[in-house]
C-alpha cells in the first residue's frame, strides 16, 4: 500500500489517502490497521480510504464495519474513531 498525504482536503489538513484497489481482503485485513496505526502514532488523524464499490463491496464492508476493532488492537492510545461515508467508494476515518 502506498499512502499519499493530501495537504488540503476540504476542511481537513494532512489527510492520509490509502487506495485499496488491487488488494485482496486478506492483504487489507493484515496490512491496513498496522499502516493506519503507524501514521496515527506520527500524529496523523484523518484518513481517506478508497475501497471502491462497483465490483463488489467486500473491502467497503471491512472498512466500514470491521476495521474499527482491528485498529484498537494496534492503537493503544486510540480514544475514538469516527467514520464518514464520503461516497460509495470512499470512507473517511477521524481518529483521536
Amino acid at each position: 500500500m502506498n499512502p499519499k498525504i493530501l495537504p488540503d482536503y476540504g476542511d481537513l489538513k494532512d489527510v492520509v489517502e490509502i487506495d485499496l484497489h488491487q488488494y485482496t481482503l486478506y492483504e487489507v485485513q493484515t496490512d491496513l490497521p498496522k499502516l493506519i496505526a503507524d501514521y496515527f502514532d506520527n500524529d496523523f488523524t484523518s484518513f481517506r480510504i478508497v475501497h471502491g464499490h462497483s465490483t463488489g463491496n467486500v473491502l467497503q464492508r471491512y472498512v466500514r464495519i470491521k476495521l474499527q476493532a482491528d485498529l484498537r488492537r494496534f492503537c493503544d492510545s486510540l480514544r475514538s474513531l469516527k467514520l464518514v461515508h464520503e461516497n460509495k467508494g470512499c470512507t473517511i476515518l477521524h481518529l483521536k
